[in-house]
């Protein structure tokens, strides 16, 4: 064996280097993309603006402000309200989170898709319907 064949497999590049580099690429996106995603959040207000809602990722409920108009409504209709508002506020945080996973994900996933298969249309799912649904009586 000469001395060039035993130098040849030193300075043979390595053959999952690339793949390393890639790995390690996507997994320093996936980590700033997770950061981001626990600081999200959004709010959403009722038409007449006396509940705002403030939801973080998945539809965590961070903060709700009643204006005292709202504590006229009694409790149903009070109840319908938040559930209204807080459907907005997720459904509008998840179109954030979405959006910052689209970028991350396989070639042919559609993440808004994904998320929108388990959460309610909150366009057409009226909230009496949507307590129905999932067993909750008035």
């Amino acid at each position: 064996m000469s001395d060039n064949d035993q130098r040849g497999d030193a300075d043979a590049p390595e053959p999952f280097a690339s793949i390393d580099e890639e790995l390690a690429d996507q997994l320093a996106k996936y980590k700033d993309v997770r950061e981001e995603i626990q600081h999200l959040s959004a709010s959403a207000s009722s038409q007449d603006r006396t509940v705002t809602v403030t939801v973080g990722p998945g539809g965590a409920v961070q903060n709700i402000e009643l204006q005292q108009q709202a504590l006229r409504l009694g409790p149903e209709r009070l109840a319908q309200t938040l559930i209204t508002v807080i459907r907005k506020a997720t459904a509008e945080v998840n179109q954030e989170m979405a959006d910052l996973v689209q970028p991350i994900a396989p070639p042919g996933v559609d993440v808004m898709d994904m998320v929108n298969a388990h959460l309610p249309d909150v366009e057409t799912d009226a909230p009496e319907e949507y307590l129905r649904k999932k067993g909750i009586r008035w």
